[in-house]
């Protein structure tokens, strides 16, 4: 098996797809430009990270796909998958903001019921 094969496999899998029909047009492409490339074993890379930075949702890990190794934690929930590939294509001043709203919420989080009524209250008209 050559890297194309390897790689595409590895894609296939991660997109739950079998088909080269279905991962070309996730990736853009017509089947016809899948099979060229296919043929002159060029591996639409550059195509791989752009589909995992507009698609976090589809928890694709680029590096495995292209390399067959991973720098990432395997992560069981998919939600928390989720937010930690948004975290991880914001930029610095998102990922600032978004790192107050979970120390916001970690804080509240640590709070009894009593606590949270108390800080409620205080908002009540």
């Amino acid at each position: 098996m050559n890297f194309f094969e390897e790689a595409a496999l590895r894609l296939k899998q991660q997109l739950k797809v079998t088909e080269d029909k279905q991962v070309a047009e996730l990736l853009g492409m017509t089947a016809n430009a899948w099979t060229l490339r296919k043929k002159r074993e060029s591996f639409p890379t550059k195509e791989v990270f752009a589909l995992a930075a507009q698609r976090p949702e589809l928890g694709l890990d680029p590096d495995w796909i292209v390399t067959g190794t991973t720098h990432r934690t395997e992560i069981d929930d998919k939600n928390v998958a989720y937010l930690v590939q948004c975290y991880q294509i914001m930029n610095p001043h998102d990922r600032a903001a978004m790192l107050k709203i979970a120390t916001a919420l970690s804080d509240v989080a640590k709070l009894s019921g009593d606590e949270i009524n108390q800080r409620l209250s205080n908002y009540k008209p």
